[in-house]
């Protein structure tokens, strides 16, 4: 069993690349199980609707122990899949985000909450967790700012201050600043970057043959 994560801004293809690899795997004939985060817990679920307004805006901290609490909810399923298909070398989970980087990019660096007491509390919990991710690949797929802004008007995004050029632009410089969670996520990261007119095809051929790289290293 292995386990890619697809990671990168609103914009940056990452949902994608995940939907198409997942495919892909699955005509190969793998068992895919695909995650979202959040989404794939009741937690998740609670926490999408809150990032989509459905409640409002809660305040910055709120969001940012809602987020925490989501993560370790997913951690504990993301465990129970592992014992689960560990022995089996046919199964595939294949994740769209991982909040350990979205919630830096979103939360700490868009909303300006606690980073010091963020990489504390993920921190313990990659340690808590070490047994989830070590065959864990982390794709990241960092976009040009201005396409991202361009996809997202594109597809009629409307999400309060989500869509506000500031905030992304604290959240676009959070995702560009991963590095300093190297005790929080999985080590083996690759960061994909593609020239704006690279087509999905392309893209996707490409992030193919980094993943097949990565899973010969595990």
């Amino acid at each position: 069993m292995f386990h890619v994560v697809f990671e990168g801004p609103d914009g940056s293809g990452k949902t994608t690349q995940a939907q198409l690899y997942a495919k892909k795997m699955r005509k190969l004939g793998w068992k895919v199980i695909e995650l979202h985060q959040p989404g794939s817990t009741a937690v998740g679920q609670a926490l999408r609707k809150v990032a989509k307004g459905e409640y409002g805006v809660p305040v910055k901290q709120a969001q940012f122990y809602i987020t925490v609490a989501e993560h370790c909810e997913f951690l504990e399923y993301l465990c129970m899949l592992y014992k689960k298909y560990k022995k089996n070398k046919k199964v595939c989970i294949v994740q769209d985000r991982h909040s350990a980087v979205s919630g830096w990019a979103y939360q700490v660096c868009g909303n300006n909450t606690d980073r010091d007491e963020w990489l504390s509390i993920y921190s313990r919990l990659s340690t808590q967790y070490a047994d989830v991710t070590p065959n864990c690949i982390f794709i990241m797929l960092p976009q040009n700012f201005d396409t991202i802004i361009r996809r997202m008007k594109s597809r009629g995004t409307k999400r309060d201050h989500y869509e506000q050029t500031n905030f992304l632009k604290l959240v676009y410089a959070g995702y560009s600043s991963y590095n300093e969670l190297e005790n929080v996520i999985p080590s083996r990261i690759v960061t994909y970057r593609f020239h704006d007119s690279a087509s999905i095809a392309s893209i996707e051929s490409d992030l193919w043959t980094e993943i097949e790289y990565c899973r010969e290293l595990l």
